[in-house]
């Protein structure tokens, strides 16, 4: 009877060890991202049932040191950087540790260290959107002003899957521009980022924007399909002419009307804005009519033109 006795208390022992041991809960895996400016996420799991997770974070590779914060049982927190005490102008590196907590609120081994470089400290743009018009087409952005402050922004685009830094690039005091270069039937990526003032750099760039484009834009070839129509008076005097060509995708252009033979330069060259030129002319004389595109450089094509003109009596 002693020896069964011995033989129960020691299974028992057995026994009681191993539940202990298995109480233990150990983290199995356990990953660590910066979603936006503000957010960590954490995702992360255990070979047990935890009440909670708890999380250390610091600037230095050592557990206890870091500022701690429960995580949900669940697997996944996205807690913002001030409940961590990170700086998020700090790019760190940082160092997070993870444990679980058994049923009886026994703390598991911490997990292996994640090391988080933050991204820059000058915050990205933000709703990148783009939409077309029958002569220009736009893409814009928002920028934060709270934490950090955007002076200035660079636009990259190409057509969908290009390699940044490969493609075209605009700078741009505004938060959109309508300078970019574009075929018809084809879908560009749009990225852009912000330059911050106190020294916090260039942010990282936000995008891409995908968008399909169904006519050119900011073209720099020479206008086409230059014509005119006299212009009367209530009494039925030719007393003018309008002006009009094709779009085809032009940025803006310059126009002028000098004497017939003159070159394009004796005159007073006139820049589109909206709505076709209307001269004033003297009857029964004859003047050449030049056009030529603005070019989103700077620059211009060659003339167009000269395009006779006399409006008669």
């Amino acid at each position: 009877m002693k020896k069964i006795a011995l033989f129960s208390a020691l299974m028992l022992l057995l026994t009681l060890t191993a539940c202990k041991k298995r109480k233990e809960i150990n983290v199995t895996s356990f990953t660590v991202e910066q979603t936006d400016y503000y957010t960590i996420e954490f995702t992360y799991s255990s070979d047990g049932d935890p009440i909670y997770y708890e999380v250390s974070v610091g600037k230095e590779n050592n557990a206890e040191s870091g500022k701690k914060l429960q995580l949900s049982p669940d697997g996944s927190d996205n807690p913002s950087v001030g409940m961590l005490d990170i700086d998020p102008t700090d790019q760190g590196p940082w160092y997070f540790f993870l444990r679980a907590y058994n049923p009886k609120s026994k703390a598991g081994p911490w997990s292996e260290v994640k090391t988080l470089t933050l991204g820059s400290p000058c915050q990205k743009p933000y709703d990148l959107a783009a939409w077309s018009g029958s002569i220009s087409m736009t893409f814009s952005w928002e920028t934060y002003s709270n934490t950090t402050t955007t002076t200035s922004y660079e636009v990259e685009y190409g057509p969908t899957g290009f390699t940044q830094g490969s493609g075209e690039k605009i700078s741009t005091n505004s938060m959109q521009t309508k300078e970019a270069i574009l075929d018809a039937g084809t879908t560009y990526d749009f990225y852009v980022r912000g330059l911050c003032t106190d020294g916090l750099g260039w942010s990282d760039w936000a995008g891409p924007l995908s968008y399909y484009v169904d006519q050119n834009y900011n073209h720099c070839d020479v206008p086409t399909g230059m014509s005119y129509t006299v212009s009367y008076n209530f009494f039925g005097e030719a007393t003018g002419a309008q002006f009009e060509w094709d779009y085809n995708g032009e940025y803006g252009f310059e126009y002028v009307v000098v004497s017939d033979g003159n070159s394009p330069e004796s005159g007073t060259i006139n820049t589109y804005e909206s709505g076709f030129p209307l001269y004033s002319l003297t009857q029964n004389t004859d003047y050449d009519f030049y056009v030529r595109t603005l070019c989103v450089d700077g620059g211009n094509s060659a003339w167009a033109g000269p395009l006779n003109v006399n409006i008669g009596e």
